[in-house]
C-alpha cells in the first residue's frame, strides 16, 4: 500500500513539474514576443509604414502605365450599335430615298484602327514609362531608407534612455547611502546638521532627476512606438544589444571613396538619373509631334430600316376597259388591260442584317502643318523639363556630398567628444571618491562633496549622450557605405 501511495505520489510530481515547466515556457515565449530588435522594428517599419504603403501604389500606377505603353502597339477594336427615329422629310439611311414617314432604323458596326507610324512617339513613351517605373522604385527605396534611419535614431534614444534611467538610480542609491553615513555622523556629533540637510536637498534632486530620466524613456518608448504605428502591443520592450565603442579609424581622405560609393547605391541619385532619361525620351516624343501620322482602319457593318419593303404574295390582276381610239364610225375602241395590285411588306429583320452587310479597309496618311503652335511649345517646355532634370541630378549629388562630408565631421567630433568625457570621467570619479573619503571624516563641506558629485554625474550624463551621438552618427556613415544598420 505504501508503496502504491509513493507511485501516486511520485507521478503527481511528475505532472506538476511538466506543467510547470510547460507554462514556464509559454510565459517566457509570451514575453520575448514583445522583446523588439533592431532589426525587427526596421523589419515591421518597412511592412508598416504609410508613407511607405503610399510610395508603393505610386510605384504600382508606375507599372500600370508601363502595360498600358505596351497595349498602345496593338489595334484598337470598337463595336457600335444605333437605334434611331427619324421624321418628316429625311433620307431612309439604308434606301437613300427621301421620305416623309417616320423611320425607324438599326445600325451595327465593328471598326478597327492600327498607328502604323507616328514620329516613334509610340516606342519613346514605352521607353519613358519603363524609365518613370524604375526611376518609382528608387524613389520608394529611399522612403525605405530614411524609415530604416528613423527608426535606429528612435530605437538608440532608447537605449540612451535606459542608460540615463540606470545611472539616475545609481547616482540615487549612492546618495541615500550617504545620506545615512551623513545620518551617523551627524548624530555622533562629528558633522553639523546642516551637512545632513544638503545632504537630504541632493537626495531630493536625484529623485526628481530619476523621474525626469524615467519620463524620458517613456517618451523615448512612445517616439518609437508611433514610428512603428504600433498600437495594439502592450510591455513594449527593445532588445538590449551590448554595444562597444569602436576606434573611429576613417580619415578625411576616405570621404572621396564613400561618396563614390554612395553615388553608386544610394537611390535618390538613381532615381535622379533615371528621371533625366525620362525627361530626354519626353522631348523626343514632343518632337515626334511633327511628323507625319500613318494609320490603318477597317469597318464591318449592316443595318436594318422599317422602311425597306419587300413584295408579299402574288399580285393580284384586275382588268380595266380604256379607250385606246376611235373606228370610221366614231365609236370607241377599248383595250382590255390588267391592273396588278401589289402588297408589300418590311423586309424581315435578318434578312436585311445579310443583304446590307459592308465592309471598308483603308489607310489615313495625317500631315501636321500648323496645330496652333502646340507642337512646338511642347518641344520647348520638354527643352526646359530636360535641363531641370539635370540641375535636379546635380543637385542630388552634391546633397549626397555634402551629407557625407557632414556625417564624417559629425562623426569625428562626437568621437573626440566621447573620449574627452570618457577621461572626463575618470578623472571626476577619482575626485569624488576623494570628496566622498575626505567629508566621511569631517574634513571637508557637505558642499565641497556636492559639487563633486554633482560634476561627476554631470559627466556621466555626458558620456552617455556622447556614447550614443558617436553611435548614431556612425551608422550614418556606415549606412552610406552600404553596411548593415543593425549591431
Amino acid at each position: 500500500m505504501k508503496q502504491f501511495q509513493f507511485i501516486i505520489y511520485n507521478l503527481r510530481f511528475k505532472i506538476c513539474f511538466f506543467i510547470s515547466c510547460f507554462l514556464f515556457l509559454i510565459s517566457s515565449d509570451v514575453s520575448s514576443q514583445n522583446v523588439w530588435s533592431l532589426q525587427k522594428c526596421i523589419d515591421y517599419a518597412l511592412m508598416n509604414n504609410i508613407s511607405i504603403k503610399q510610395t508603393e501604389l505610386n510605384t504600382q500606377t508606375a507599372d500600370v502605365r508601363v502595360t498600358q505603353s505596351y497595349a498602345a502597339f496593338l489595334p484598337s477594336l470598337n463595336g457600335n450599335i444605333s437605334h434611331v427615329y427619324d421624321f418628316g422629310r429625311a433620307v431612309d439611311p439604308l434606301t437613300n430615298a427621301f421620305t416623309t414617314n417616320r423611320v425607324m432604323s438599326e445600325n451595327f458596326s465593328i471598326g478597327a484602327s492600327l498607328t502604323i507610324f507616328n514620329g516613334f512617339q509610340l516606342q519613346n513613351s514605352l521607353k519613358q514609362s519603363r524609365l518613370d517605373y524604375m526611376s518609382s522604385t528608387y524613389d520608394l527605396k529611399k522612403i525605405a531608407n530614411d524609415i530604416s534611419l528613423n527608426v535606429v535614431s528612435d530605437y538608440l534614444q532608447v537605449l540612451f534612455s535606459i542608460e540615463g534611467v540606470g545611472v539616475a538610480n545609481q547616482q540615487l542609491d549612492l546618495i541615500k547611502k550617504q545620506q545615512d553615513n551623513t545620518k551617523k555622523l551627524v548624530d555622533a556629533g562629528s558633522l553639523p546638521r546642516g551637512s545632513l540637510l544638503d545632504i537630504n536637498a541632493q537626495v531630493a534632486n536625484n529623485e526628481l532627476a530619476l523621474i525626469n530620466a524615467q519620463n524620458s524613456l517613456d517618451l523615448a518608448y512612445l517616439g518609437l512606438k508611433q514610428l512603428l504605428d504600433l498600437d495594439s502591443v502592450r510591455d513594449f520592450q527593445i532588445d538590449k544589444p551590448i554595444i562597444e565603442v569602436s576606434t573611429f579609424v576613417i580619415t578625411a581622405n576616405e570621404i572621396d571613396n564613400i561618396y563614390q560609393t554612395a553615388e553608386k547605391r544610394q537611390p535618390e541619385v538613381l532615381s535622379a538619373d533615371l528621371k533625366y532619361k525620362s525627361t530626354e525620351t519626353a522631348l523626343s516624343i514632343a518632337r515626334g509631334g511633327r511628323s507625319p501620322r500613318l494609320t490603318m482602319s477597317g469597318n464591318y457593318g449592316t443595318g436594318y430600316s422599317d422602311q425597306l419593303l419587300q413584295l408579299a404574295g402574288t399580285p393580284i390582276a384586275t382588268n380595266t376597259f380604256p379607250i385606246i381610239g376611235f373606228d370610221t364610225a366614231g365609236v370607241p375602241v377599248h383595250a382590255i388591260t390588267p391592273v396588278y395590285n401589289y402588297s408589300f411588306t418590311t423586309t424581315p429583320f435578318f434578312t436585311q442584317l445579310t443583304n446590307n452587310l459592308n465592309k471598308s479597309f483603308g489607310f489615313n496618311l495625317s500631315v501636321p502643318i500648323f496645330n496652333n503652335w502646340s507642337t512646338n511649345s511642347n518641344i520647348k517646355r520638354a527643352k526646359i523639363n530636360l535641363v531641370n532634370a539635370k540641375y535636379n541630378s546635380e543637385q542630388v549629388r552634391l546633397t549626397l556630398k555634402k551629407s557625407i562630408e557632414q556625417a564624417y565631421y559629425d562623426a569625428s567630433a562626437a568621437y573626440k567628444k566621447y573620449n574627452a568625457t570618457l577621461v572626463s570621467v575618470e578623472s571626476l570619479k577619482e575626485a569624488f571618491k576623494y570628496a566622498q573619503q575626505k567629508f566621511d571624516v569631517g574634513l571637508t563641506t557637505s558642499y565641497d562633496y556636492l559639487i563633486a558629485k554633482n560634476n561627476l554625474d554631470k559627466a556621466q550624463s555626458d558620456l552617455i549622450q556622447a556614447k550614443y551621438d558617436y553611435l548614431f552618427k556612425t551608422k550614418i556613415l556606415d549606412f552610406y557605405q552600404g553596411k548593415s544598420l543593425t549591431f
